[in-house]
């Protein structure tokens, strides 16, 4: 079949295009021709809008007026392409994905089906003005539309767009999502069954990612921090860690920027490639996102899934985690340095592997039905 998969491919952020490629790829090995279109920005969440990926708290004014120049300054260079990062990723991205301009409207004429997810496509927070695409509302009707490991992020949604969202869901062949507080959530009011299945990135494994992966050189073994933001929390606990161990210290935030404590260790605007390079070769990994600690888990690596505070609800990795036994790779800022190594350093428990493979079989097989489903109606 030809299918259109709707998602965050155009991120600038390492998970977004990992999971993007890797969903392709397993579709392609199935069989399946794959593009994702590009239409009302749907693919991207404007990744250079300086408001949203800065903050201005505790900043003196002075040190506020260099912050939002220097940031639309960088911005302006980013949309004008003279960045170099964002040519890298933008090259990545035609190397691994191919795409389509064409509107929502013109979809059957290119596509048998779409699917959408996974990422953070039920969340309208970062949706923002095509959340309708990415929930299936403003695609038309007969085209069909599959929801695989999508997710609404850790963020509660309000009553009016879970409603909008039940509607939608109605005219999906199957419904799935990736952690257990999505599918909570959707089934409010969505009377129809939601499967929980595993993201993209997990259904490859560490021979897949060979593919394109970086090959990283450093002198020294080292500790490799992906993080989505470089708090000082993270930054001072993996500082102490790597002292200890007596080890370098890599750090890679997605987000970081003028006056928010940038450092010469810090690489800034780290591709999917390098960030893969980086978790094969480090001796130990803390991840500050889910796609660091599901990486962190194909690649057989010791890891912390490093949270700022303890979770009101379950979150993306600490679902991941109790899905596969290894729920004591989470760490708190109410835990010592001591107690966080300990965890560190502690070897998969024996059932891991065998948790991890089941659910990848399981996911796979979810999503050949749902697509089977599809092609049985066409023929």
């Amino acid at each position: 079949m030809r299918i259109a998969i709707i998602t965050f491919h155009r991120a600038y952020n390492c998970g977004a295009l990992l999971q993007a490629w890797a969903l392709k790829t397993v579709l392609e090995r199935l069989g399946h021709s794959v593009e994702f279109p590009i239409c009302n920005h749907v693919g991207s969440f404007r990744s250079f809008h300086f408001l949203r990926h800065m903050s201005l708290s505790g900043k003196s004014p002075a040190q506020k007026f260099v912050s939002i120049f220097g940031r639309a300054y960088l911005d302006a260079l980013a949309l004008l392409g003279l960045m170099s990062p964002k040519r890298q990723y933008d090259r990545l991205r035609r190397k691994l994905l191919r795409e389509r301009r064409c509107k929502p409207g013109s979809f059957a004429r290119f596509y048998d089906c779409c699917v959408i997810g996974s990422d953070q496509v039920w969340n309208p927070v970062i949706a923002e003005e095509y959340a309708g695409i990415c929930m299936g509302a403003a695609i038309p009707d007969g085209l069909p539309l599959v929801a695989y490991a999508a997710s609404c992020g850790d963020t509660p949604l309000d009553e009016e767009y879970l409603k909008r969202l039940g509607g939608v869901l109605g005219r999906h062949v199957r419904v799935s999502a990736r952690e257990p507080y999505t599918r909570e959530q959707v089934s409010r009011y969505y009377s129809g069954r939601v499967d929980v299945v595993a993201d993209p990135t997990l259904l490859l494994r560490m021979e897949d990612y060979a593919a394109i992966r970086a090959p990283i050189k450093r002198a020294r073994p080292y500790i490799y921090v992906y993080a989505l933001w470089a708090t000082e929390f993270i930054v001072r606990t993996a500082e102490e860690i790597a002292r200890r161990k007596g080890l370098d210290l890599v750090v890679t935030p997605v987000y970081s920027h003028i006056n928010d404590g940038v450092a010469d260790r810090f690489e800034m605007n780290v591709t999917p490639d390098r960030m893969v390079g980086y978790i094969a070769g480090a001796e130990y990994v803390i991840a500050a996102s889910f796609h660091g600690t599901a990486l962190s888990l194909v690649h057989g690596k010791k890891f912390l899934s490093l949270r700022d505070k303890r979770d009101a609800h379950e979150s993306r990795p600490s679902a991941l985690l109790r899905q596969v036994g290894m729920s004591d790779r989470l760490a708190f800022p109410d835990m010592t340095v001591d107690e966080m190594i300990v965890c560190l350093d502690r070897e998969y428990p024996p059932e891991a592997e065998k948790r991890l493979e089941k659910f990848r079989q399981e996911s796979l097989r979810w999503l050949e039905e749902a697509l089977g489903s599809i092609e049985g109606e066409r023929k």
